[in-house]
């Protein structure tokens, strides 16, 4: 980003309802929604971005050169993607996002992680099943 002058989006994803998965269908069906969670973003990424699960449920990306209307874009895609993979397991998991876009440099990449966090927990408590952006 310093040496490109170019945009970059972090976004960080939360299973919603995803311990109740575990809990009525059963670790099979959870470990099914993790590795689709996993190949949505594998498909809906460019080669230069970055995703990966950070443990449990929570996942992050990286989107190197995104301004926030194209980081809207693929979320929304990757929301949407997912929604219909849950509808089709029967699961009661929706998908909670927020993503941080910096036009300038932060000071620290803990910052930007601190703002994607936030705003994933933002969309956790009002409603869940959203995405929330902010651009800095």
């Amino acid at each position: 980003m310093r040496r490109s002058h170019q945009p970059l989006t972090l976004a960080f994803l939360d299973l919603d309802n995803f311990k109740q998965v575990n809990d009525t269908l059963g670790h099979r069906s959870g470990d099914w929604i993790l590795q689709q969670v996993g190949e949505a973003l594998k498909t809906q990424i460019r080669e230069t971005d970055v995703a990966g699960r950070l443990g449990g449920d929570e996942f992050a990306m990286v989107l190197p050169d995104t301004d926030e209307f194209a980081a809207r874009n693929v979320l929304e895609k990757i929301r949407l993607r997912l929604q219909a993979v849950s509808h089709a397991e029967g699961s009661a998991v929706s998908f909670s996002m927020g993503a941080v876009t910096c036009i300038v440099p932060p000071s620290s990449v803990d910052e930007m992680v601190k703002m994607a966090d936030l705003m994933m927990y933002e969309v956790k408590n009002h409603g869940k099943g959203a995405i929330k952006y902010q651009r800095v």
